[in-house]
């Protein structure tokens, strides 16, 4: 019991939780776009100073909508959801305002394609999920002691037939440490 009460409060242990958002919309004309959406939450768990262990969840979805030259379309949606364990390390101090962060991990994949035709055809196209190795890297502001700015990009590797594909993901949000 004295141990725990002489330890550095460095060690005492700190949880954040935090949320972000992604939205992106391109269009060649009202015809021809894509567009796509997530949204990610996560807890952290703070020890010895500025490492934590975090568990995120991500989901989100793609629309790509093309017209051919006879004006008929086709619309190719890509749903996601994505599970992540990583151990994050902060390379700055607990009080820094810039705190750059980097990570390691792996993540629980789950991606379905749907493609819609304008005759009302539908095919869908369901994944296997996978366990796949992921990193990022990213910078913290802290507003005040409790409350911060995350930016940050990630990325992880996905099978896709016999090789591999680098997916990413630039993510900004909220975070707040409690």
């Amino acid at each position: 019991m004295i141990l725990f009460i002489t330890l550095p409060q460095a060690f005492a242990g700190v949880f954040e939780i935090s949320a972000s958002a992604n939205y992106r919309r391109s269009q060649f004309d009202e015809e021809n776009y894509q567009e796509s959406q997530s949204l990610t939450g996560s807890i952290s768990y703070y020890f010895m100073q500025m490492s934590a262990i975090e568990l995120s969840y991500t989901s989100g979805t793609s629309t790509l909508r093309a017209t051919s030259i006879d004006n008929t379309w086709l619309e190719y949606i890509t749903e996601f959801s994505m599970y992540g364990v990583d151990l994050v390390l902060t390379l700055a101090q607990k009080d820094s305002f810039f705190q750059p962060f980097v990570k390691i991990g792996g993540a629980h994949i789950r991606k379905d394609l749907i493609v819609k035709s304008e005759t009302g055809a539908h095919k869908r196209s369901d994944t296997e999920p996978e366990t796949v190795p992921s990193a990022g890297l990213g910078l913290k502001l802290m507003i005040t002691k409790t409350f911060s700015i995350k930016l940050g990009m990630d990325a992880w590797q996905t099978k896709q037939g016999e090789s591999s594909k680098l997916d990413y993901a630039g993510r900004a949000g909220i975070a707040w440490l409690f």
